[in-house]
């Protein structure tokens, strides 16, 4: 499969960029009504630059230096925070961010979390990263394909993760290979789809199936709007999440 991490951790990279291109932002902190924090504590913890603890002691280092951030407590400060972890990548969020504003397409107890770091009253769930070369209005990568020329009745592009649901998908896939695509997939080795290679896969089915996996949502339901629907119109889109 596409590497699901790295999707995640774009999310932290995106805003920022998209931010620094904003007409809307100033350089004067006296006049602004939002601050946007950039943080890749994914990436960092993703590639082991920093142990959790580390990442901790970073964040109460630098929120310590933050004189406009003591003064509000926080709560006029963004924070994204990508994948199923959330604002748990600092595991000190309760303390110093419960007043701030998290940005995060999680917003349910993930990854086997006991708590939720995500407040209905003040924080943003966000649309799930998807390539860039796939939202193009113009010309995307991968053009969805007429619903009659589609090979396969639905489709699960997804590791199993041991989950059962995954797992009979998988089984029900070499029963009726003519209906239903449902590879073993890893996130490396041969058994790894590309990027353009996953929506190419995507697309050749009427139904992209979603099974509950570790996180309360999936890329994958997001992904499928882009290739699924071969109308312009959301009412005739085809996709299942279950």
């Amino acid at each position: 499969m596409r590497h699901h991490q790295a999707c995640s951790r774009a999310h932290q990279v995106k805003v920022h960029q998209f931010l620094l291109k904003s007409r809307f932002r100033t350089f004067n902190k006296d006049h602004a009504n939002l601050f946007f924090v950039p943080s890749y504590v994914k990436c960092v913890r993703m590639t082991g630059a920093l142990s959790d603890k580390e990442i901790n002691q970073t964040y109460v280092k630098v929120l310590s230096q933050m004189p406009y951030f003591r003064r509000s407590g926080g709560r006029d400060h963004i924070f994204v925070f990508p994948s199923g972890a959330g604002a748990h990548l600092f595991r000190s969020w309760a303390i110093f961010l419960n007043r701030s504003i998290i940005l995060t397409p999680e917003g349910d107890r993930t990854d086997k979390r006991g708590t939720s770091a995500f407040n209905t009253w003040k924080d943003i769930i966000i649309p799930g990263n998807v390539d860039d070369s796939m939202v193009k209005s113009d010309a995307p990568a991968v053009q969805p394909i007429p619903l009659t020329k589609r090979k396969y009745l639905a489709n699960f592009l997804g590791r199993a993760q041991g989950k059962a649901g995954r797992l009979q998908l998988v089984e029900l896939a070499k029963q009726y290979p003519d209906k239903l695509e449902s590879p073993e997939l890893k996130l490396s080795g041969p058994n790894k789809l590309g990027r353009i290679e996953y929506f190419k896969h995507l697309r050749n089915a009427k139904f992209c199936l979603a099974p509950r996996g570790e996180s309360s949502w999936t890329l994958r339901f997001y992904e499928s709007f882009f290739v699924v629907s071969y109308t312009v119109s959301p009412a005739k889109r085809c996709f299942v999440a279950w």
